[in-house]
């Protein structure tokens, strides 16, 4: 009898500690003992889950502002272990353009404001056409703008912005998951992001995919609270975050799929306005990539591959342990009605990335799989709070060991990402410019692919705010391609001809990137090493082996 008393005694302590402290606990607690709460009668269910939300005292408050702060700072060493602030901007062909691009916007507000942007914006790629403004939304590149009035054009105010925008992403993880759970599985689901390979990558560049996660979270959330509670308030930020998504990156689109994957969560019955709304989504989501020439064609019998593709990539990002928890949360789809709309957003996020990636058949990058790990993540915590309870049920003791031996287990794990975090490639452009690679007012051609063309014009344009220098891509002067380089097309038909058109453009210099096999860089090899071309080779530079450089010779 008395094991029996002691058993309800420690359940009892165990409601109240999964309560949290907000108003709405407090309202539960009362009614628990007896007592009726101050409430009004008029106030709904959706309104109770709202404050639930965002009626914390100030301690609150300033407990969550000092994660922020714990996590940002946790993601600036990182960026610094990697080297990020010393190195190329040059991690992949797209993180030049994502700078050049913020650094442009950057330029238009302290140079140009109020003019035609337009007009500002051909200026500035005609001495470094390395822009991404028209193949991606302006929203990142203009956050990048403001962030660098404050803190300065600079390429560590670039990385401070993603730092802050992670920083970002980890607390409003961290915020739900402890709110729907414990903060012990919290503290899992920021390990398991925190630790993936790709989310360090994206933290030591310029990427706007952190971003891009963070407003897709926050959609998720506020469209189940819709779908769920029926709330105008929660419709308005669905909207309003889904728009941002949709500015931040293309992949934002994932935001129009998500009412129909949570329309489990309705309690009218879905008419016929479902059913049309939801073809128009899927029309669109046909059709946008080939309106911008960025895919292959749709193929049904290739939608089994593309499954397994992005499945796969799920487990190897994430790993089997974060898989497998991330499986075992999805029983929090089943737990009381506060609580599912949330779960099942996070479920919804990644159903539609797969939906989406089945639909827009473009090349697979992990990048894009960012918003899907953060419900990975998220579902991961929730996993590991189901598996305490189940354990430590009828022991409050046992409970609090688990939560303890899990946060540190966490804490751990983070510290070692952190410490082990992978050195960012350096090819060598940031120290060239440093050592007045275009000291001189002359133009400058840069060959040898995405990387190294980006990379010396993201560097170039740092150092250059008022674009006294032209660079040159050989992609775009000597050949003809596409984005994805499915086809290329030279313009000139022999390297004598190369060489001539060189002269007439006033190229003094020409810089080739390592042993890039594109045929436009062979050419321009070719061009500089026939005899009698009137070029000479500089010794390479120490800490750039894989360059050539080729001055054009003057006459005595």
């Amino acid at each position: 009898m008395q094991d029996m008393e002691l058993a309800s005694t420690e359940h009892k302590e165990d409601d109240q500690l999964d309560l949290g402290d907000n108003p709405l606990s407090e309202c539960i607690r009362e009614t628990a003992d007896g007592e009726i709460p101050n409430m009004p009668l008029s106030v709904t269910s959706d309104q109770l889950h709202e404050q639930a939300r965002w009626s914390t005292s100030w301690v609150s408050r300033s407990r969550d502002g000092a994660r922020f702060l714990l996590f940002a700072l946790l993601l600036i060493a990182m960026q610094y272990r990697s080297g990020a602030f010393t190195v190329d901007l040059a991690s992949d062909a797209d993180e030049p353009a994502h700078a050049v691009s913020s650094l442009m916007v950057h330029d238009y507000l302290t140079q140009a404001f109020p003019r035609s942007p337009l007009k500002s914006a051909w200026m500035f790629y005609a001495h470094y056409p390395k822009v991404a403004i028209g193949h991606w939304p302006p929203l990142f590149y203009c956050g990048e703008a403001l962030w660098m009035l404050i803190a300065g054009r600079s390429q560590r105010a670039l990385l401070l912005f993603v730092a802050l925008c992670g920083a970002a992403l980890l607390s409003s993880i961290y915020f739900e998951v402890r709110r729907q759970s414990s903060a012990a599985a919290a503290m899992v689901s920021v390990s398991v992001l925190l630790t993936t390979g790709i989310f360090q990558k994206l933290v030591c560049g310029v990427h706007p995919d952190l971003l891009l996660a963070l407003v897709i979270f926050w959609a998720a959330i506020y469209c189940a609270d819709f779908m769920a509670f029926e709330s105008p308030r929660s419709r308005n930020l669905y909207l309003g975050f889904g728009t941002a998504a949709l500015l931040v990156h293309g992949r934002g689109g994932v935001v129009l799929l998500l009412p129909f994957c949570l329309l489990v969560l309705r309690r009218r019955v879905v008419n016929w306005k479902w059913l049309v709304a939801g073809l128009a989504v899927l029309l669109f989501m046909l059709l946008m990539p080939h309106a911008i020439h960025e895919a292959s064609s749709f193929s049904v019998i290739g939608l089994p591959e593309r499954a397994y593709e992005f499945l796969a990539g799920v487990v190897t990002l994430t790993g089997w342990l974060g898989t497998m928890l991330a499986l075992v949360g999805l029983w929090r789809l089943f737990t009381r009605d506060s609580q599912r709309p949330f779960w099942a957003a996070m479920a919804g996020v990644g159903v539609c990335g797969l939906v989406f990636h089945l639909l827009v058949p473009v090349p697979f990058d992990s990048r894009y799989m960012m918003p899907t790990l953060v419900a990975v993540a998220a579902l991961a915590g929730g996993g590991t709070q189901t598996i305490v309870e189940r354990v430590s049920r009828a022991s409050s003791r046992r409970r609090r060991a688990l939560y303890a031996a899990i946060g540190t287990a966490s804490l751990v794990s983070m510290a070692i990402a952190t410490a082990c975090v992978p050195a960012k490639p350096d090819h060598g452009y940031r120290g060239m410019i440093a050592n007045c690679l275009l000291c001189g007012d002359e133009v400058t051609l840069v060959a040898g692919g995405g990387v190294d063309e980006g990379g010396l014009i993201a560097e170039a344009s740092l150092a250059d705010p008022m674009r006294l220098h032209t660079v040159l891509r050989a992609s775009k002067v000597l050949a003809e391609t596409d984005w994805s380089r499915s086809y290329t097309q030279l313009r000139f038909a022999s390297a004598a001809e190369v060489d001539g058109f060189l002269d007439q453009a006033g190229v003094s210099q020409v810089v080739l990137g390592g042993e890039s096999q594109y045929e436009e860089d062979i050419q321009l090899r070719a061009a500089m090493t026939r005899q009698g071309s009137g070029w000479e080779r500089e010794p390479r530079v120490s800490g750039a082996n894989r360059i050539e450089i080729y001055r054009r010779m003057r006459p005595e």
